[in-house]
């Protein structure tokens, strides 16, 4: 379950952020730079994604066995999937407090029975 929370900093700009799992940054995390907009990110993290999906196709290759190589592959989406999703929104909080905003509001947790 994620929450709601608002950034804010001296100047007066405001920015939302969702804390928990993100599904963007696991499926795309790229992209999940862009709806950031978290620019200088998206620009580092779009050759470096590129390059280790390359590195792990060349991998397969080089694994004798096609059963091999699928199980390389899907153990890397998932594994590459899980990391993303669960980090970004860290990741986004940490460059948030770095650039100076601080949290003004947040939802509360759900409370038992809630729906």
């Amino acid at each position: 379950m994620s929450a709601l929370s608002l950034y804010m900093n001296p100047a007066g700009k405001v920015v939302v952020h969702r804390t928990g799992f993100s599904w963007l940054a696991a499926l795309a995390l790229p992209l999940w730079a862009l709806h950031r907009r978290l620019y200088l990110v998206f620009i580092v993290l779009l050759p470096l994604t590129a390059l280790l999906h390359n590195a792990v196709a060349w991998v397969m290759q080089r694994v004798a066995g096609e059963m091999a190589g699928a199980w390389i592959a899907v153990l890397w989406l998932v594994a590459w999937s899980v990391l993303a999703g669960r980090v970004a929104n860290r990741g986004h909080r940490w460059w948030l407090t770095r650039r100076g905003f601080f949290m003004t509001a947040t939802e509360l947790p759900p409370g038992p029975g809630s729906p």
